[in-house]
């Protein structure tokens, strides 16, 4: 799910510095901001699998390590907390949590930049747009990307960016790959008061 969240928000490339930006630039400007820390916020996240059920995750990002994912569809399903390179896990709510597994954070992070600088590297199609988006006018930005990072997976991202504040409160990704495809959408809600629950 993380990698997931990364790749869908995080892209790189070059600007030519003294020419006006086309819409695949300002894509790139923008992810390159957002690479920064962002500020708490909540998503859920819809993830459609060609042959398989639609999977609902409510997502709790405070930091860029540390979050919680929660189960909503298949109802009954497992939590995951992760803080700063340990993730624990909750079969109960959230009302007690047991250690799951460990991990370099900060080398999962730059693996994550990498996988999307090579992504940027492929941008084409890009198209800018404005839609309206509860009741509030968006500006839009989707393009076609390729993955190689593991195997080739062709990536179709779109995204719905609030111009008074830069906040992206929509973003979907069509991912395909041979024998694979799947659709995700995430809806974004800023959330300043987020807190995070202690595993202990």
């Amino acid at each position: 799910m993380r990698k997931a969240v990364v790749t869908s928000l995080v892209l790189l490339a070059s600007i030519r510095p003294g020419l006006a930006e086309d819409c695949g630039e300002k894509l790139s400007r923008l992810m390159i901001e957002w690479l920064e820390p962002r500020a708490p916020a909540t998503a859920m996240m819809t993830v459609e699998t060609k042959g398989q059920p639609t999977t609902r995750n409510e997502f709790l990002h405070l930091d860029w390590d540390k979050y919680m994912v929660k189960t909503v569809e298949p109802a009954g399903g497992p939590w995951y907390l992760t803080l700063e390179g340990t993730t624990y896990q909750s079969s109960d709510g959230g009302q007690s949590w047991t250690k799951a597994y460990s991990f370099d954070h900060n080398d999962t992070r730059t693996k994550s930049d990498e996988s999307v600088k090579q992504q940027a590297s492929t941008i084409e199609n890009a198209v800018c747009g404005e839609e309206d988006l509860g009741g509030v006018k968006h500006e839009t930005i989707e393009a076609d990307m390729t993955s190689t990072t593991n195997t080739v997976v062709h990536i179709h991202a779109k995204y719905w960016i609030n111009p008074d504040n830069g906040f992206v409160t929509k973003a979907t990704s069509r991912m395909t790959m041979e024998g694979f495809e799947n659709f995700t959408i995430q809806e974004w809600t800023a959330a300043p008061d987020l807190t995070l629950p202690s595993p202990e």
